[in-house]
């Protein structure tokens, strides 16, 4: 009698390590496919902005400066925003089609980088882009209440920077297909 005693507590004692084995195998593996996942969409921003902000330094015509950014704006599915060494947002074009253009109507005229609509770069800091250096801020979206990934490159022509491209991206669809991975 106590022998069956003493072999089921055992059995209940390895199934229950194996259990609290395999949810701590899962939860790590999905803390690293999360971070992996992100770091994926942020060099996808990066390299996007930056191949970008290359054409735009090679060719600054007009045209061919909007093509280029249009052309990104819908590869990434993505806003994307040209600005001038003051931080001022210049254009702007976001894919899928919802805008274009020059900022205007609500309240969203040509503004400095980190006022109005757009406070979620406030984080971004302005400063590291004219020296030369990519930026990346992840955090709240303030009229949306949305989380986003934004990135900054400065676009450098005759070893000066001359303005940034910035690409702003919200995490939703990344946070989308994250869920269907644990489901």
């Amino acid at each position: 009698m106590m022998r069956g005693s003493i072999v089921k507590k055992l059995w209940f004692a390895t199934a229950l390590l194996v259990l609290l084995t395999l949810g701590i195998a899962t939860l790590t593996q999905l803390w690293l496919l999360q971070k992996t996942y992100y770091r994926q969409q942020v060099d996808r921003l990066l390299d996007g902005a930056g191949g970008a902000a290359g054409a735009i330094a090679e060719d600054s015509s007009t045209e061919a400066v909007y093509s280029q950014l249009d052309g990104l704006a819908g590869s990434l599915q993505a806003t994307v925003f040209l600005l001038n060494t003051e931080g001022q947002i210049i254009y702007s074009t976001r894919g899928g089609g919802w805008s274009r253009g020059m900022m205007h109507g609500m309240g969203m005229g040509p503004q400095g980088f980190g006022h109005g609509m757009w406070e979620q770069f406030s984080q971004v800091d302005m400063d590291e882009v004219l020296a030369g250096r990519s930026v990346v801020y992840r955090g709240l979206h303030p009229m949306f209440k949305t989380e986003v990934i934004t990135v900054a490159v400065p676009i450098e022509k005759d070893r000066s920077v001359i303005g940034a491209v910035a690409v702003s991206t919200p995490l939703q669809p990344i946070d989308a297909n994250l869920r269907a991975c644990r489901e």
